[in-house]
């Protein structure tokens, strides 16, 4: 029996792995920017202040930089809460 990717790519999730693209997730300089904060470590001081509070969960996304090449990104996406649920 092989085992297919998907399979693995659960197991991942599963043990608390980030996601693979993550596309929901924004970077520390989207983030900045969204904020309109100059600094980066703040923006990383901030992110890492939700994800202490369980507010948001750090995972992996991917970007595409200005000469096309691909990169995988640490990305942070909010948790929604129950009460914010349909």
């Amino acid at each position: 029996m092989i085992i297919q990717r998907d399979e693995w790519l659960r197991a991942l999730s599963e043990a608390g792995e980030p996601l693979i693209n993550d596309q929901q997730a924004i970077t520390v300089n989207e983030f900045a920017e969204m904020m309109q904060l100059s600094s980066r470590s703040t923006a990383e001081r901030k992110l890492k202040r939700l994800v202490g509070a369980g507010h948001a969960i750090r995972t992996l996304t991917i970007r595409t930089n200005n000469y096309g090449r691909t990169n995988h990104l640490i990305g942070y996406r909010l948790v929604q809460s129950d009460a914010s649920k349909p």
